[in-house]
């Protein structure tokens, strides 16, 4: 997700799985008049949070979107789908939920790209891993070990890797360009709140502390020391798949960290050894 502030000159880019949803339902609390807000369905079905400035209008299409937007407007009624926005409304998006920093570059101007405070969060890939793997089974409805999640990630089969979501299992591509990191700021998820202190001290917003759990769910509860259930043969493969983010920042396996401990993820570990989860328990986990 995407906000571009005009008032307060900043940038914040969405990286999965790092409360980037709450993260953005506070911070566009703050949006100007001219701001460009993305659509965000969570935030927008719990807080109210509505898409701002994102909508081309009609008359600034070329003649081929013009076509293409009236098809997307035949199909929403011939063929309306329930569960998602109308095609219309995704066909005239000037800033998708998803945006990377190459994205948002070739959208500003120079001028803005360069003066705009910049800002995203990452967390810890090992604890990453896990939250991502157990929300993937949740959206699809399915089950599947954590060794074949990560064989999805691994995979160059673009089938393969959105058959299990792990087509996004990396955060590198959104904030990097040419594999260089353009952010001013790469945030901590393991120091969400003093991390939000210093981004709204930065962007010049009276920041209230005010954080909602737009993604949390009813997880499991046990406890347990984290790194206790993955392999050393799973932990290796991890430290390939995510090399980049932990050399940029020193992540650590032995070093979890959490801004705020969630229920249920020492059971997601177990369930990675054993290679199942129950998704009755695990369903809905949190964005973090």
């Amino acid at each position: 997700m995407t906000i571009i502030s005009h008032q307060h000159r900043f940038i914040f880019l969405r990286t999965r799985k790092t409360a980037s949803s709450s993260v953005f339902a506070s911070l566009a609390r703050y949006a100007g008049p001219s701001d460009l807000i993305a659509h965000v369905p969570d935030a927008r079905n719990k807080y109210g949070v509505l898409p701002k400035n994102n909508l081309r209008p009609w008359a600034s299409l070329s003649v081929s979107d013009k076509i293409r937007g009236w098809r997307a407007w035949c199909l929403d009624r011939i063929r309306p789908q329930n569960d998602r926005r109308p095609r219309l409304e995704r066909f005239l998006e000037v800033i998708p939920e998803h945006m990377t920093a190459q994205e948002v570059r070739d959208f500003l101007p120079p001028s803005m790209w360069d003066s705009y405070y910049k800002f995203c969060f990452e967390r810890n890939p090992f604890d990453r891993a896990i939250s991502l793997w157990v929300w993937r089974q949740h959206v699809k409805g399915t089950q599947f070990p954590f060794d074949r999640f990560l064989d999805a990630m691994e995979s160059d089969r673009r089938e393969t890797q959105k058959r299990y979501g792990a087509s996004h299992g990396s955060n590198w591509p959104i904030y990097t360009i040419e594999n260089e990191i353009v952010m001013d700021r790469v945030y901590r998820y393991e120091e969400l709140g003093q991390s939000l202190d210093h981004a709204a001290q930065m962007i010049g917003i009276p920041f209230d502390g005010w954080l909602p759990s737009l993604k949390k769910g009813h997880r499991n509860t046990k406890t347990g020391p984290l790194h206790e259930f993955i392999s050393q043969e799973q932990r290796q493969r991890l430290r390939q798949i995510f090399a980049r983010e932990i050399e940029a920042f020193g992540y650590d396996f032995n070093a979890w960290g959490s801004a705020e401990p969630a229920d249920g993820e020492a059971h997601d570990q177990q369930a990675a050894q054993e290679g199942t989860t129950d998704l009755a328990k695990n369903a809905g986990s949190p964005d973090k």
